[in-house]
C-alpha cells in the first residue's frame, strides 16, 4: 500500500485509525458504477469499528482525522455530503491485489507453523 508508510510517519493516531478502518471497508473490486477503493460508510461507522459512541466531540475529532487525510492526499474527497447521504472519498493506494497465499488459503511464510 502506497499510501501506509505516509499514514504510519505523518499522521496523528485519529488519522492512523481512520485511515486503517476506512481501507478495510472501502470497495476492493469495482461494483457497477462503484469504483474500487470507495469509501462511504462516514463518521460513525468508523467510530462504531473502534467501539466508540458517536458523541459530538468524537465525531468532531474523526472529522478532522479525515481532513488530516485529506490534507495528506492519503484520502481525496470524492463526493460531498448531502442530506441522507454520507460523503464518498477515495483511498489513495495501489489497489492492485497481490495473491501471496497458497491453495490452502494460508500464507507462505506461515506454512512452516502448520
Amino acid at each position: 500500500m502506497a499510501g501506509l508508510p505516509i499514514v504510519a510517519t505523518k499522521c496523528s493516531r485519529h488519522a492512523q485509525l481512520a485511515y486503517v478502518v476506512m481501507a478495510l471497508v472501502a470497495l476492493d473490486q469495482d461494483h457497477g458504477k462503484l469504483q474500487a477503493g470507495l469509501y462511504f460508510g462516514g463518521h460513525v461507522r468508523i467510530l462504531a469499528a473502534l467501539g466508540q459512541l458517536p458523541t459530538d466531540t468524537r465525531t468532531r475529532a474523526m472529522r478532522r482525522a479525515i481532513q488530516e487525510l485529506t490534507d495528506l492526499g492519503i484520502v481525496t474527497l470524492a463526493s460531498r455530503a448531502v442530506p441522507g447521504r454520507h460523503a464518498v472519498y477515495r483511498i489513495n493506494v495501489d489497489l492492485e491485489a497481490v495473491d501471496n497465499s497458497t491453495d490452502d488459503g494460508l500464507p507462505e511464510d506461515r506454512m512452516e507453523d502448520v
